[in-house]
């Protein structure tokens, strides 16, 4: 992983993995959700790590908190995502809106833990893409494997 930098942000450690870039992708094309980008973008940019521990704590941790978390106010998107502390990276995991044709109020428990299980998975072998951050648009590079 990188190394914290002196700007005190984490926009260089930011990932995700393959469903959350799907999820981005397939939500761009849809006119009711072009504010996908620029939401995300406002929301990631240059916070740091402990800014990221807001919203909804899915799990018990401290130092890899799984978080939900709501985005762009009511009728905006819910985002599951994550952080770990002591190496300043985010894992994005999951986006969805919450209205409009591919709208839904929630996931399941299940689909939350199968998110969670995607993330460390492709932790452990390297299967994520890094998130940039530009021109208020999200692109994804993907990382070489372990």
């Amino acid at each position: 992983m990188t190394s914290h930098t002196s700007s005190n942000h984490c926009n260089d450690r930011i990932y995700c993995i393959e469903a959350f870039k799907k999820q981005v992708e397939k939500l761009r094309k849809n006119n009711s959700y072009k504010d996908i980008d620029e939401v995300l973008f406002q929301f990631l940019n240059n916070k740091s790590i402990d800014q990221f521990r807001t919203g909804t704590l899915l799990n018990k941790s401290l130092s890899h908190p799984y978080i939900k978390h709501d985005i762009s106010g009511r009728g905006g998107y819910r985002l599951y995502y994550l952080a770990v502390i002591i190496n300043e990276c985010l894992y994005l995991a999951y986006i969805h809106p919450k209205t409009g044709t591919h709208g839904s109020q929630n996931t399941t428990h299940e689909a939350r833990a199968a998110f969670y299980k995607l993330v460390a998975e492709a932790i452990e072998t390297g299967a994520l893409y890094q998130v940039k951050l530009a021109s208020e648009r999200l692109t994804f590079c993907l990382t070489l494997p372990k």
